[in-house]
């Protein structure tokens, strides 16, 4: 299989885990999608402004911090995405409406992916 990164898919991976980090960017990018990374809220913020992206998948819980102003960035540029957690759903309540697809980890990043090119075409 070739991988055609002429028209591969920008997304955003926001997870402060380095091992699921490197998990699901390796998984994403066999796909042939561009995987931009950051472990903080700043780093996301930053990427968010420099970069074209397509996607998101952002992480709720990043160490001491929630990601609301990652999420709330997302909406405001109006970028689909979507939220991991292991936190109770509940927790998160208050973040859902129509356009979040939030999922508790574990999760397939690659079925959250394909989730979200299909839900955006």
């Amino acid at each position: 299989m070739t991988n055609n990164k002429t028209h591969a898919k920008n997304i955003l991976l926001v997870e402060d885990d380095y091992i699921l980090a490197m998990d699901a960017e390796d998984t994403i990018s066999s796909d042939g999608a561009n995987v931009s990374l950051a472990t903080n809220v700043d780093t996301a913020l930053d990427l968010l402004q420099k970069s074209e992206i397509h996607y998101a998948i952002v992480d709720y819980h990043l160490g001491r911090k929630d990601s609301r102003p990652v999420i709330e960035k997302l909406k405001a540029k109006d970028i689909p995405f979507a939220v991991v957690t292991g936190s109770e759903l509940d927790e998160i309540d208050t973040l859902t409406d129509e356009k979040i697809t939030v999922f508790r980890k574990p999760v397939d990043y690659k079925w959250v992916v394909r989730r979200l090119s299909l839900k955006n075409r």
